[in-house]
């Protein structure tokens, strides 16, 4: 891989394969890459079926025919799933579901890295108080007098993992 600018090659075995535009963030040509992963992102890549995640802010020159780019993420992203690795991030106020071959594991807020396949991300569960309205209900009494019932209830979680529990229990929960 040449850089802008000119170039004389004088070599019995040199062949030109193809021009790029340099801003790109993968280049490959035959098995070599040159890799820029822009801030705000993570690059996802393999080398031999084995997923690895590229971190921003430098220039990867890879020389590797096993090696295959497959995107760019955004870092930002509430989950990122590659392979059998899970990155979740949890933000304040809420509470990631995780099930651990079938257990129950609960994640604070911050980054989570997980790196087990049979690891399901279910949900994000919100931890502050929240406010449910109940359907209006209009009723007739026995003296034939109408009436128009509003109500709401507020509700905060404060042990996640029973709550988990709880829903999943319920059959009438939908």
């Amino acid at each position: 891989m040449l850089g802008a600018g000119t170039h004389r090659i004088n070599h019995p075995r040199f062949v030109y394969v193809d021009s790029k535009d340099g801003s790109l963030e993968h280049i490959r040509i035959v098995s070599k890459h040159r890799v820029i992963v822009p801030q705000g992102k993570m690059g996802l890549a393999s080398r031999d079926g084995v997923p690895e995640m590229l971190e921003p802010g430098q220039v990867r020159y890879i020389d590797d025919p096993a090696f295959v780019f497959h995107s760019l993420v955004s870092w930002n992203a509430d989950v990122i799933r590659h392979g059998p690795i899970l990155i979740i991030t949890v933000a304040e106020g809420r509470h990631g579901i995780v099930y651990d071959q079938g257990k129950i594991v609960v994640l604070v807020p911050g980054r989570h890295r997980r790196n087990n396949s049979t690891d399901h991300f279910e949900g994000f569960l919100q931890s502050g108080v929240q406010t449910l309205a109940i359907p209006r209900l209009q009723l007739l009494t026995a003296d034939s007098v109408g009436l128009i019932l509003d109500a709401a209830m507020t509700v905060q979680i404060v042990d996640p993992h029973k709550a988990v529990i709880m829903l999943a229990n319920d059959d009438t929960a939908t």
